[in-house]
Formats: structure tokens, C-alpha cells, sequence
């Protein structure tokens, strides 16, 4: 939603997007959607193994974990679009 919205304006307006490319380029972002996607195959597999014992724990763990990121990156892509802040800036885990 936010990457839609800067179409408009020339400018990516999440204040943590910026900071991370302002600081380690933008093939940062490269990298943090490797380290999202090695995380969801590691647990894809550790899943899909029948004889592993954490399966029902990684399981109650990734569908609230999946809800409770997507309903905060819901939140925080509002509030750069209508108020030009995150939700991250508001609760001051940083300053920009």
C-alpha cells in the first residue's frame, strides 16, 4: 500500500523502509526479504516433517505470528498513508 501511495509522490514515506536504505543501501531490502523467506521455508519443512515434535507448536505459533504481523503492517501502512507516521515512529522505537 505504501509503495502504491509513493508512486504518487516520488518518495517512500515509511520512516523504517527509509531508514534502512538510507543507512545500508537499498539491496538491504534484498536481504531482508531473504531472511523473511529462509525463515518460511525453515518452517515449511520443519512442518512437513512428521516426525518432528515441535510441528504442533510451530504451527500455533506461525498462524498467530502471520496474524499479528499482518494485522500491524495493516496499522502501520494506514498511518504512513493518512497521517505520514509510522506506527513505529509513534511509539518512538525510532526517530527520524
Amino acid at each position: 500500500m505504501t509503495t502504491l501511495h509513493a508512486l504518487n509522490y516520488g518518495v517512500e514515506e515509511n520512516g523504517f523502509l527509509v531508514i534502512i536504505i538510507a543507512e545500508f543501501g537499498i539491496w538491504s531490502m534484498l536481504l531482508l526479504k531473504m531472511v523473511f523467506l529462509s525463515i518460511v521455508y525453515w518452517n515449511y519443512q520443519v512442518l512437513n516433517d512428521p516426525s518432528t515434535k515441535w510441528t504442533t507448536m510451530i504451527w500455533d505459533f506461525s498462524r498467530k505470528g502471520i496474524a499479528l504481523v499482518g494485522l500491524f503492517l495493516v496499522v502501520n501502512n494506514l498511518m504512513v498513508i493518512f497521517m505520514q507516521n509510522s506506527l513505529i515512529q509513534v511509539l518512538g522505537l525510532i526517530t527520524i
